[in-house]
């Protein structure tokens, strides 16, 4: 992999990170849903998604394109989305979008970073925890997207040690 930049989103982005979007939610997340609910969740969903919050977004790039982004919808220290294109995952792209966006929440004065993720997403919770994310709760809550209860873990990083 050649030279690893990240910047915030344009909207001129939106087709090539939904495209994205919707391929590592396939692999990473689908398999663990019913099939109703995986009809539910088209690439339109993610082009929605960056064109409501496109200075939420930051996006991993080398010189072929886009291989990944990271995104908060309220400006706060909540990461909602984390997506890596599936050839392009294992390579340290989510850890370096997650970093830039600890780096983001410092500098919005927020002292922690909180994200969710699907508990049967177990790549996913290695990730965070590698990272130094802890645990803070795990039960069944209602996917707002989804529109039906799954069971998540909610997980919290300190930024100042």
């Amino acid at each position: 992999m050649s030279l690893l930049t990240i910047r915030r989103a344009r909207a001129s982005d939106a087709k090539s990170l939904a495209k994205i979007g919707h391929q590592a939610w396939q692999r990473g997340i689908a398999a663990h849903l019913p099939a109703n609910a995986r009809d539910k969740i088209g690439p339109q969903v993610f082009e929605d998604f960056v064109n409501s919050f496109p200075d939420e977004i930051l996006i991993a790039e080398d010189e072929d394109g886009i291989l990944g982004f990271a995104a908060t919808e309220n400006g706060d220290n909540h990461v909602t989305d984390l997506w890596v294109a599936p050839a392009n995952q294992g390579k340290g792209i989510g850890s370096q979008l997650m970093k830039r966006m600890e780096d983001r929440a410092r500098k919005r004065g927020f002292d922690s970073v909180e994200l969710e993720v699907l508990t049967s997403n177990t790549r996913a919770l290695s990730l965070y925890k590698y990272l130094g994310y802890r645990v803070t709760k795990r039960g069944m809550k209602m996917d707002r997207v989804l529109e039906l209860p799954l069971h998540k873990t909610k997980l919290k990083k300190s930024l100042f040690f």
